[in-house]
């Protein structure tokens, strides 16, 4: 399909946070690193890393405050440190399921997702009860082509917590990914039952909507689920492409470029801002140098070869008309 690393990529839903911190770590803990943990799950990044700081003076081998550091430097960009944080948690304790999941998700956030599942594999075999550690398995077999597999974990993290609409997400986006498009349907639906404020399950059904040929329940899809988060990558992704066919070129432009804004690394959103600024619209001139940069990022970032063939056909382009314009 189209943007399969679109969907894979935004699949996991709840991974920013995850609902439970595993059991106390063998090593002696600081009060401070539960606080530091609370600060995390709501988002507030300084105050548990700062938090996380004091409890390792104290605690230097504190496995929760360590993971708790490394996950909120991982949301702030600092991976290599984020990384550190993981490692040395387990280094205190290989058995550590916050660090393992954490580190997991970096993997997972980069796409390299077959470097995540052998820390989902760890964490499983430490704590089968954990459902994060199924579902995350799940996302990233799922994105890895193993859908079988994918469809067996995820099905477990659902019977572990079923009234997570994070999960239900999960299940819609690998249904779709296999083909079974109208059981994603389905899961979607279930998703937005147990979390009207959904963004990623209309997304979904905006996507199925619009290969369909139902536009204008597509486009009212995508609308919703970007009302719901207007940080949503996946929404202005297919909503882009959704305009892009209709022929309004500015309008997918602006969608593909709130994409960036929130976070999009995908090759799908380089590839189609490349070929429309190569274009003209109501209010631009086609833009050859910024189309080739995004073009280059396409090819950078399509680790599976969707767009290879498509981009360098337009780069060729670009640069032929470049050659004939120093001659002339």
């Amino acid at each position: 399909m189209a943007s399969t690393r679109a969907a894979a990529r935004s699949a996991p839903a709840a991974l920013l946070f995850l609902a439970s911190f595993a059991a106390p770590a063998a090593w002696a803990q600081s009060p401070l690193s539960n606080e530091a943990a609370l600060a995390l799950r709501i988002g507030r990044l300084e105050e548990a890393i700062s938090l996380a700081d004091r409890a390792l003076a104290s605690h230097p081998r504190d496995t929760r405050a360590l993971s708790v550091r490394g996950r909120a430097r991982a949301l702030g960009g600092d991976r290599d440190r984020a990384l550190s944080d993981f490692d040395a948690a387990l280094a205190a304790d290989p058995r550590c399921t916050d660090a393992l999941l954490f580190r997991g998700l970096v993997y997972m956030e980069e796409g390299a997702y077959d470097l995540a599942v052998p820390d989902c594999d760890r964490a499983i075999a430490v704590d089968p009860e954990n459902a994060d550690c199924w579902h995350n398995r799940g996302v990233c077999r799922s994105a890895l082509g193993r859908f079988g597999d994918a469809k067996k974990d995820i099905a477990k993290a659902i019977e572990l917590r079923p009234s997570s609409a994070p999960f239900h997400e999960s299940l819609a986006y690998l249904l779709e990914r296999s083909g079974e498009r109208k059981l994603a349907l389905d899961a979607a639906r279930k998703a937005l039952a147990l979390d009207a404020k959904s963004a990623k399950a209309p997304a979904l059904v905006g996507r199925i909507l619009r290969q369909d040929g139902d536009v204008k329940g597509a486009r009212a899809a995508l609308e919703s689920a970007i009302r719901n988060d207007p940080k949503e990558p996946y929404a202005h992704i297919e909503l882009g492409i959704l305009l892009a066919d209709s022929g309004d070129t500015d309008g997918a432009i602006e969608h593909f470029r709130a994409a960036l804004a929130a976070g999009s690394r995908e090759a799908v959103v380089h590839y189609h801002l490349g070929r429309l600024l190569l274009a003209n619209s109501k209010t631009r001139k086609p833009d050859p140098t910024a189309a080739a940069e995004h073009l280059e990022k396409c090819l950078a970032l399509d680790r599976r070869g969707d767009y290879r063939d498509l981009a360098r056909h337009l780069i060729d382009g670009i640069d032929k008309r470049k050659r004939k314009k120093a001659k002339s």
